[in-house]
């Protein structure tokens, strides 16, 4: 393949990111798909693996983002009932930004597990056995 046609990492985190949330929103009413609960998660965890934990968080929160304003659209039809569109559009918004806080949240943790057993050495995690006692120096007995 030529370097022409080499789709940059942003645009494959960026499509994990968008499928999970179409996924997770399949999953619950009106599609109410839930085996796509399944597999939902995994290409969130796919952009996870290779990313670090500050990039997750916003692909996660990203995710959660557009998977909350698919899931909680209803909340939309409260105009219809007397409350005003601003107001129902402004509860939306907050509500779907405040609730994709926890699956940023998720996504920077597991990215960060997933570092910690690549580089262990990166967050003070050291061998004994080697011969690195770490920042406290030699156990002692």
């Amino acid at each position: 393949m030529s370097p022409a046609f080499r789709i940059p990492p942003a645009a494959w985190r960026l499509c994990g990111a968008v499928l999970s949330a179409i996924l997770m929103a399949i999953a619950f009413p009106p599609f109410g798909r839930a085996e796509t609960v399944w597999a939902a998660v995994v290409p969130l965890l796919l952009v996870t693996r290779y990313s670090n934990p500050r990039s997750s968080f916003v692909w996660g929160y990203a995710c959660g983002l557009l998977f909350w304003l698919i899931d909680i659209s209803w909340l939309l039809s409260l105009a219809r009932t007397g409350t005003n569109w601003p107001l129902a559009i402004l509860g939306w918004l907050a509500i779907s930004a405040y609730l994709s806080l926890y699956i940023g949240a998720f996504a920077a943790t597991v990215s960060l597990i997933w570092n910690i057993n690549r580089h262990p050495e990166a967050v003070g995690v050291h061998d004994e056995a080697a011969g690195d006692h770490g920042h406290l120096g030699p156990r002692q007995r």
